[in-house]
Protein backbone atom coordinates (compact mmCIF):
# COMPACT_ATOMS: atom_id res chain seq x y z
CA UNK A 1 0.00 0.00 0.00
CA UNK A 2 1.36 3.44 -0.97
CA UNK A 3 2.31 5.90 1.75
CA UNK A 4 -0.60 8.25 2.55
CA UNK A 5 -0.01 11.82 1.47
CA UNK A 6 -1.63 13.28 4.62
CA UNK A 7 -2.43 11.74 8.00
CA UNK A 8 -5.24 13.65 9.73
CA UNK A 9 -5.23 13.23 13.51
CA UNK A 10 -8.57 13.80 15.25
CA UNK A 11 -8.66 13.75 19.07
CA UNK A 12 -12.10 12.63 20.24
CA UNK A 13 -13.58 13.30 23.66
CA UNK A 14 -17.33 13.29 24.40
CA UNK A 15 -18.31 14.82 21.05
CA UNK A 16 -20.86 12.35 19.68
CA UNK A 17 -23.07 15.34 18.80
CA UNK A 18 -20.44 16.68 16.38
CA UNK A 19 -18.32 13.70 15.32
CA UNK A 20 -20.32 12.66 12.24
CA UNK A 21 -20.16 16.21 10.84
CA UNK A 22 -16.39 16.22 11.23
CA UNK A 23 -15.94 12.75 9.76
CA UNK A 24 -18.20 13.44 6.78
CA UNK A 25 -15.93 16.32 5.81
CA UNK A 26 -12.81 14.12 6.12
CA UNK A 27 -14.10 11.00 4.40
CA UNK A 28 -15.19 13.07 1.39
CA UNK A 29 -11.77 14.69 0.88
CA UNK A 30 -10.80 14.94 -2.78
CA UNK A 31 -7.18 14.05 -1.95
CA UNK A 32 -6.45 10.44 -2.79
CA UNK A 33 -4.19 8.88 -0.21
CA UNK A 34 -5.48 10.24 3.09
CA UNK A 35 -5.25 8.55 6.47
CA UNK A 36 -7.62 9.47 9.32
CA UNK A 37 -6.55 8.67 12.88
CA UNK A 38 -9.27 8.93 15.52
CA UNK A 39 -7.86 9.14 19.03
CA UNK A 40 -10.55 8.32 21.57
CA UNK A 41 -9.27 10.11 24.66
CA UNK A 42 -11.28 8.16 27.21
CA UNK A 43 -14.71 9.34 26.03
CA UNK A 44 -17.57 8.56 28.40
CA UNK A 45 -20.28 8.89 25.72
CA UNK A 46 -20.87 6.78 22.61
CA UNK A 47 -17.79 8.05 20.77
CA UNK A 48 -15.68 4.87 21.22
CA UNK A 49 -18.32 2.78 19.46
CA UNK A 50 -18.77 5.39 16.72
CA UNK A 51 -15.01 5.52 16.11
CA UNK A 52 -14.77 1.74 15.78
CA UNK A 53 -17.68 1.73 13.35
CA UNK A 54 -15.96 4.27 11.10
CA UNK A 55 -12.83 2.08 11.09
CA UNK A 56 -14.88 -1.00 10.25
CA UNK A 57 -16.52 0.74 7.30
CA UNK A 58 -13.47 2.52 5.83
CA UNK A 59 -9.91 1.18 5.68
CA UNK A 60 -8.50 4.73 5.71
CA UNK A 61 -9.60 5.13 9.34
CA UNK A 62 -7.48 4.01 12.29
CA UNK A 63 -8.61 4.19 15.92
CA UNK A 64 -6.68 4.57 19.16
CA UNK A 65 -8.46 4.10 22.48
CA UNK A 66 -6.59 5.56 25.44
CA UNK A 67 -7.13 6.94 28.93
CA UNK A 68 -7.99 10.61 29.14
CA UNK A 69 -4.91 12.86 29.13
CA UNK A 70 -6.12 15.85 27.13
CA UNK A 71 -5.88 17.20 23.60
CA UNK A 72 -2.11 17.62 23.36
CA UNK A 73 -1.26 14.07 24.43
CA UNK A 74 -4.07 12.67 22.25
CA UNK A 75 -2.42 14.32 19.24
CA UNK A 76 0.94 12.86 20.28
CA UNK A 77 -0.61 9.37 20.30
CA UNK A 78 -1.79 9.93 16.74
CA UNK A 79 1.64 11.17 15.63
CA UNK A 80 3.22 7.92 16.85
CA UNK A 81 1.24 5.75 14.43
CA UNK A 82 0.81 8.22 11.55
CA UNK A 83 2.36 7.08 8.26
CA UNK A 84 1.54 10.07 6.04
CA UNK A 85 4.05 12.31 4.29
CA UNK A 86 2.38 15.23 6.07
CA UNK A 87 0.43 15.41 9.32
CA UNK A 88 -2.65 17.54 9.97
CA UNK A 89 -4.86 18.05 13.01
CA UNK A 90 -8.61 18.52 13.22
CA UNK A 91 -10.64 19.08 16.38
CA UNK A 92 -13.59 16.71 16.37
CA UNK A 93 -16.19 19.46 16.94
CA UNK A 94 -14.96 21.29 13.81
CA UNK A 95 -15.06 20.40 10.12
CA UNK A 96 -13.22 21.20 6.89
CA UNK A 97 -13.87 21.86 3.22
CA UNK A 98 -13.62 18.66 1.16
CA UNK A 99 -10.85 20.14 -1.00
CA UNK A 100 -8.69 21.29 1.91
CA UNK A 101 -5.98 18.66 1.98
CA UNK A 102 -5.67 18.26 -1.76
CA UNK A 103 -5.15 22.03 -2.10
CA UNK A 104 -2.59 22.21 0.71
CA UNK A 105 -0.71 19.15 -0.50
CA UNK A 106 -0.62 20.26 -4.14
CA UNK A 107 0.68 23.69 -3.11
CA UNK A 108 3.41 22.02 -1.05
CA UNK A 109 4.40 19.98 -4.10
CA UNK A 110 4.52 23.03 -6.37
CA UNK A 111 6.83 24.75 -3.90
CA UNK A 112 9.27 21.87 -3.81
CA UNK A 113 7.74 19.94 -0.93
CA UNK A 114 7.31 22.90 1.42
CA UNK A 115 7.71 21.81 5.03
CA UNK A 116 4.37 23.31 6.05
CA UNK A 117 1.44 24.95 4.30
CA UNK A 118 -1.24 26.91 6.16
CA UNK A 119 -4.65 28.13 4.96
CA UNK A 120 -7.32 30.44 6.32
CA UNK A 121 -10.30 29.43 8.40
CA UNK A 122 -13.75 30.51 9.48
CA UNK A 123 -14.21 31.22 13.20
CA UNK A 124 -17.73 30.95 14.59
CA UNK A 125 -18.29 34.07 16.71
CA UNK A 126 -21.98 33.45 17.45
CA UNK A 127 -24.64 30.98 16.40
CA UNK A 128 -24.25 30.61 12.60
CA UNK A 129 -22.14 33.78 12.41
CA UNK A 130 -18.61 33.32 11.15
CA UNK A 131 -15.52 35.49 10.84
CA UNK A 132 -13.02 34.78 8.05
CA UNK A 133 -9.43 34.67 9.25
CA UNK A 134 -6.42 34.53 6.91
CA UNK A 135 -2.71 34.81 7.62
CA UNK A 136 -1.94 36.17 4.17
CA UNK A 137 -4.05 37.75 1.44
CA UNK A 138 -1.95 36.03 -1.25
CA UNK A 139 0.16 32.87 -1.54
CA UNK A 140 3.50 33.41 0.13
CA UNK A 141 6.50 31.20 0.84
CA UNK A 142 9.31 31.84 3.33
CA UNK A 143 12.57 30.02 2.60
CA UNK A 144 15.15 32.26 4.25
CA UNK A 145 15.92 31.32 7.87
CA UNK A 146 15.83 34.94 8.98
CA UNK A 147 12.40 35.36 7.40
CA UNK A 148 11.13 32.18 9.05
CA UNK A 149 12.36 33.43 12.42
CA UNK A 150 10.41 36.62 11.74
CA UNK A 151 7.28 34.53 11.17
CA UNK A 152 7.87 32.79 14.51
CA UNK A 153 8.09 36.13 16.29
CA UNK A 154 4.94 37.38 14.53
CA UNK A 155 3.19 34.18 15.62
CA UNK A 156 4.04 34.86 19.26
CA UNK A 157 3.06 38.54 19.26
CA UNK A 158 3.22 41.63 17.09
CA UNK A 159 6.07 44.09 17.16
CA UNK A 160 5.63 47.22 19.35
CA UNK A 161 2.93 49.72 18.32
CA UNK A 162 1.24 47.26 15.94
CA UNK A 163 -2.50 47.18 16.65
CA UNK A 164 -3.23 43.47 16.14
CA UNK A 165 -1.99 41.10 18.84
CA UNK A 166 -0.22 38.88 16.31
CA UNK A 167 0.14 38.45 12.56
CA UNK A 168 -0.25 34.66 12.36
CA UNK A 169 -2.80 32.43 14.04
CA UNK A 170 -1.69 30.15 16.86
CA UNK A 171 -3.75 27.05 16.15
CA UNK A 172 -2.21 23.99 14.54
CA UNK A 173 -5.31 22.77 12.73
CA UNK A 174 -5.21 24.88 9.53
CA UNK A 175 -1.75 23.58 8.55
CA UNK A 176 -0.10 20.47 7.16
CA UNK A 177 3.31 19.63 8.66
CA UNK A 178 5.99 17.44 7.06
CA UNK A 179 6.29 14.31 9.17
CA UNK A 180 10.03 13.82 8.68
CA UNK A 181 10.70 17.10 10.50
CA UNK A 182 8.36 16.12 13.35
CA UNK A 183 9.97 12.70 13.72
CA UNK A 184 13.56 13.80 13.11
CA UNK A 185 13.40 16.47 15.81
CA UNK A 186 11.06 14.63 18.21
CA UNK A 187 8.54 17.48 18.11
CA UNK A 188 5.53 16.84 20.30
CA UNK A 189 2.70 18.74 21.95
CA UNK A 190 2.75 19.82 25.56
CA UNK A 191 -0.38 19.14 27.55
CA UNK A 192 -2.88 22.00 27.69
CA UNK A 193 -3.19 21.04 31.36
CA UNK A 194 0.41 22.23 31.77
CA UNK A 195 0.69 25.22 29.40
CA UNK A 196 -1.79 27.90 28.40
CA UNK A 197 -1.50 26.99 24.70
CA UNK A 198 -0.06 23.75 23.37
CA UNK A 199 -0.40 24.76 19.70
CA UNK A 200 1.95 27.74 19.71
CA UNK A 201 4.91 25.81 21.13
CA UNK A 202 4.40 23.01 18.59
CA UNK A 203 4.41 25.51 15.71
CA UNK A 204 7.43 27.38 17.07
CA UNK A 205 9.34 24.11 17.48
CA UNK A 206 8.41 22.95 13.98
CA UNK A 207 9.18 26.21 12.20
CA UNK A 208 12.56 26.50 13.93
CA UNK A 209 13.59 23.37 12.02
CA UNK A 210 11.72 24.15 8.78
CA UNK A 211 13.46 25.43 5.67
CA UNK A 212 10.29 26.32 3.72
CA UNK A 213 6.90 27.41 5.09
CA UNK A 214 3.95 28.60 3.04
CA UNK A 215 0.63 30.39 3.49
CA UNK A 216 -2.30 30.46 1.09
CA UNK A 217 -5.38 32.73 1.31
CA UNK A 218 -8.02 30.07 0.68
CA UNK A 219 -10.31 29.40 3.65
CA UNK A 220 -10.94 25.70 4.32
CA UNK A 221 -11.20 25.04 8.07
CA UNK A 222 -14.33 25.81 10.11
CA UNK A 223 -13.74 26.41 13.82
CA UNK A 224 -17.02 25.98 15.66
CA UNK A 225 -18.19 27.18 19.04
CA UNK A 226 -18.65 24.47 21.62
CA UNK A 227 -19.70 25.86 24.99
CA UNK A 228 -18.41 22.75 26.78
CA UNK A 229 -14.90 23.01 25.30
CA UNK A 230 -11.83 24.06 27.28
CA UNK A 231 -11.58 27.45 25.60
CA UNK A 232 -15.13 28.42 26.58
CA UNK A 233 -14.75 27.85 30.34
CA UNK A 234 -13.06 30.17 32.84
CA UNK A 235 -10.44 28.35 34.87
CA UNK A 236 -8.49 30.36 37.50
CA UNK A 237 -5.52 28.00 37.18
CA UNK A 238 -4.99 29.02 33.54
CA UNK A 239 -3.02 32.03 34.70
CA UNK A 240 -0.33 29.75 36.14
CA UNK A 241 -0.31 27.83 32.85
CA UNK A 242 0.25 31.11 31.01
CA UNK A 243 3.26 31.76 33.23
CA UNK A 244 4.73 28.37 32.35
CA UNK A 245 4.10 29.10 28.68
CA UNK A 246 5.85 32.46 29.15
CA UNK A 247 8.93 30.63 30.42
CA UNK A 248 8.88 28.07 27.59
CA UNK A 249 8.57 30.75 24.90
CA UNK A 250 11.38 32.77 26.47
CA UNK A 251 13.57 29.68 26.23
CA UNK A 252 12.57 29.04 22.60
CA UNK A 253 13.35 32.62 21.53
CA UNK A 254 16.39 33.44 23.67
CA UNK A 255 18.57 33.73 20.57
CA UNK A 256 16.14 36.04 18.72
CA UNK A 257 16.87 39.77 18.77
CA UNK A 258 13.36 40.82 19.82
CA UNK A 259 12.27 37.55 21.43
CA UNK A 260 11.95 39.02 24.91
CA UNK A 261 9.71 41.87 23.69
CA UNK A 262 7.42 39.55 21.76
CA UNK A 263 7.02 37.06 24.61
CA UNK A 264 6.27 39.86 27.07
CA UNK A 265 3.56 41.23 24.78
CA UNK A 266 2.21 37.71 24.36
CA UNK A 267 1.86 37.30 28.13
CA UNK A 268 0.30 40.74 28.55
CA UNK A 269 -2.31 39.90 25.92
CA UNK A 270 -3.07 36.46 27.33
CA UNK A 271 -3.49 37.91 30.82
CA UNK A 272 -5.84 40.57 29.47
CA UNK A 273 -7.98 37.90 27.79
CA UNK A 274 -7.96 35.86 30.99
CA UNK A 275 -9.25 38.87 32.93
CA UNK A 276 -12.01 39.50 30.38
CA UNK A 277 -13.12 35.88 30.78
CA UNK A 278 -13.05 36.33 34.55
CA UNK A 279 -15.43 39.28 34.25
CA UNK A 280 -18.10 37.22 32.47
CA UNK A 281 -17.65 34.14 34.65
CA UNK A 282 -20.06 32.99 37.34
CA UNK A 283 -17.75 34.17 40.14
CA UNK A 284 -19.14 36.93 42.34
CA UNK A 285 -17.60 40.39 42.65
CA UNK A 286 -15.58 39.53 45.75
CA UNK A 287 -13.95 36.50 44.08
CA UNK A 288 -13.28 38.46 40.89
CA UNK A 289 -11.55 41.26 42.78
CA UNK A 290 -9.58 38.72 44.81
CA UNK A 291 -8.41 37.07 41.58
CA UNK A 292 -7.46 40.46 40.11
CA UNK A 293 -5.49 41.32 43.23
CA UNK A 294 -3.59 38.04 43.06
CA UNK A 295 -2.68 38.71 39.43
CA UNK A 296 -1.56 42.29 40.07
CA UNK A 297 0.53 41.27 43.07
CA UNK A 298 2.39 38.62 41.08
CA UNK A 299 6.12 39.41 40.98
CA UNK A 300 6.24 38.62 37.26
CA UNK A 301 4.91 42.11 36.52
CA UNK A 302 7.94 43.71 38.17
CA UNK A 303 10.07 42.07 35.49
CA UNK A 304 7.71 42.70 32.57
CA UNK A 305 7.16 46.40 33.25
CA UNK A 306 10.95 46.92 33.17
CA UNK A 307 11.23 45.15 29.82
CA UNK A 308 8.04 46.24 28.04
CA UNK A 309 7.13 49.96 28.09
CA UNK A 310 3.38 50.68 28.20
CA UNK A 311 3.73 53.10 25.26
CA UNK A 312 4.38 50.09 22.99
CA UNK A 313 0.73 49.00 23.30
CA UNK A 314 -2.46 50.36 21.66
CA UNK A 315 -4.58 52.60 23.88
CA UNK A 316 -6.99 50.21 25.62
CA UNK A 317 -4.47 47.37 26.15
CA UNK A 318 -2.09 50.05 27.47
CA UNK A 319 -4.64 51.22 30.05
CA UNK A 320 -5.27 47.69 31.27
CA UNK A 321 -1.54 46.97 31.40
CA UNK A 322 -0.94 50.11 33.48
CA UNK A 323 -3.75 49.13 35.86
CA UNK A 324 -2.08 45.76 36.40
CA UNK A 325 1.43 47.16 36.87
CA UNK A 326 0.27 49.94 39.21
CA UNK A 327 -2.19 47.67 41.04
CA UNK A 328 -5.21 49.85 40.39
CA UNK A 329 -7.54 46.99 41.25
CA UNK A 330 -10.90 48.83 41.30
CA UNK A 331 -10.27 50.68 38.04
CA UNK A 332 -9.10 47.44 36.44
CA UNK A 333 -12.27 45.74 37.63
CA UNK A 334 -14.69 48.21 36.08
CA UNK A 335 -12.78 48.67 32.81
CA UNK A 336 -12.50 44.95 32.15
CA UNK A 337 -16.05 44.29 33.36
CA UNK A 338 -17.34 46.68 30.71
CA UNK A 339 -15.03 45.14 28.09
CA UNK A 340 -16.01 41.59 28.96
CA UNK A 341 -19.73 42.35 28.85
CA UNK A 342 -19.30 44.12 25.49
CA UNK A 343 -17.51 41.10 24.01
CA UNK A 344 -20.19 38.80 25.36
CA UNK A 345 -22.93 40.96 23.80
CA UNK A 346 -21.15 40.95 20.41
CA UNK A 347 -21.02 37.14 20.44
CA UNK A 348 -24.78 37.04 20.78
Amino acid sequence: MAQPKVSVIVPVYNVEKYLSRCMDSLLKQTLKGIEIILVDDGSADNCPVICDEYARQDSRVKVIHKQNEGLGFARNSGIKIATGEYIAFVDSDDYVDVTMYETLYRFAEIKGKADSVSCGFFREIAGNKFQRVVDSGKPIVFENKEDINGVILDLIASEPHFRAERKYELSAWATIFKKTIIDGNKIRFYSERELGSEDIVFKVDFWKYASSIAFIPETFYVYCLNISSLTQTFKPEKYERFKKLYDVLHDRTKDFDTGKLRVNRFFIGYTRGHIFNLMVSELDKYDRITTLRDICNDNIWETIKKEYPARYLPVMPRVIYLCICRKWINLLYYITLAGGLLKQRIKR
